[in-house]
């Protein structure tokens, strides 16, 4: 028989394993406030900058910060629909700002760093500050080419070069983008390479990557028959302005026998032609 002592350590022991089952059955629930609270209040104990959980924290917080933001300004626009009296409400990631700041700041070792400079710079992006958002992105893309985000990066780049002008900084971020196969990214950075190579009055490049585009769209087409306003029309009313620059249809003419015909070229012919005669009675 054990004694007393014994059986009594026994019974809570017991007791204790018991306690700890029912606590694993338990499903654990808090609320993202709760969370968001612990974070910072993390934060707030723990100050030291090279303290390593600070990074993850950090990170977190952020993430959290862009989420309620997105979330209240999505409900301040759903209001605004009803009444829009005033001026429509606007997104601030200013708290998401200073977490992710303070992480690339004090932790730039950190491994997901990546997706810390791609969420500041969407934060910046939304909140109207592309200045800020722009050598994010550079940031992003020189240091981290095994990014997830790498190619969004590229192609977000390319429309900050191109929006500034910049357009042979553009051309170069536009053409590593199309190398990627990736169905969306591709074929914009398709089209605005072209239109950037328009700009820069390269106009028989833009004739090759318009024409890509519109070869690209059309491959399983049966019947070619473009609407109005789609991005292969849009392509194609670029080609013929850049033949009309070039000289008209002897040089569109020139280019179809030194580079191989298309099954729409008599619709570029219409479309110069149609735009020769709106110009000669106006």
């Amino acid at each position: 028989m054990q004694p007393p002592a014994r059986l009594g350590l026994e019974t809570r022991k017991k007791a204790l394993q018991e306690k700890i089952a029912a606590l694993r059955d338990e499903p654990v629930s808090s609320t993202e406030a709760e969370v968001h609270t612990g974070y910072q209040h993390f934060l707030t104990r723990h100050t030291g900058p090279a303290l390593k959980l600070r990074a993850p924290a950090l990170k977190r917080l952020g993430d959290l910060h862009m989420k309620k933001a997105h979330e209240q300004f999505l409900s301040d626009m759903q209001s605004y629909d009803s009444n829009p009296d005033g001026p429509p409400p606007v997104v601030d990631y200013q708290q998401a700002v200073s977490a992710y700041t303070e992480l690339l700041r004090n932790h730039p070792q950190y491994p997901e760093n990546d997706q810390v400079l791609y969420a500041l710079a969407r934060a910046y992006d939304e909140m109207g500050e592309k200045q800020e958002a722009l050598p994010l992105l550079e940031w992003l893309v020189k240091s981290y080419p095994e990014s997830p985000h790498l190619l969004e990066a590229h192609f977000r780049l390319g429309e900050y070069y191109f929006d500034r002008k910049e357009y042979r900084k553009a051309a170069a971020v536009y053409d590593k983008t199309v190398l990627w196969e990736d169905p969306f990214f591709q074929e914009k950075a398709l089209f605005k390479l072209a239109w950037t190579y328009f700009k820069l009055q390269s106009y028989l490049e833009a004739v090759d990557h318009f024409l890509a585009v519109v070869d690209q769209k059309t491959q399983e087409m049966e019947t070619f028959s473009p609407e109005e306003g789609s991005l292969v029309w849009e392509s194609l009313s670029y080609v013929t302005t850049a033949f009309e620059r070039l000289g008209g249809p002897v040089p569109m003419t020139a280019y179809f026998r030194n580079k191989g015909h298309r099954r729409y070229e008599k619709d570029l012919y219409l479309m110069m032609g149609n735009r020769y005669m709106v110009e000669k009675n106006t």
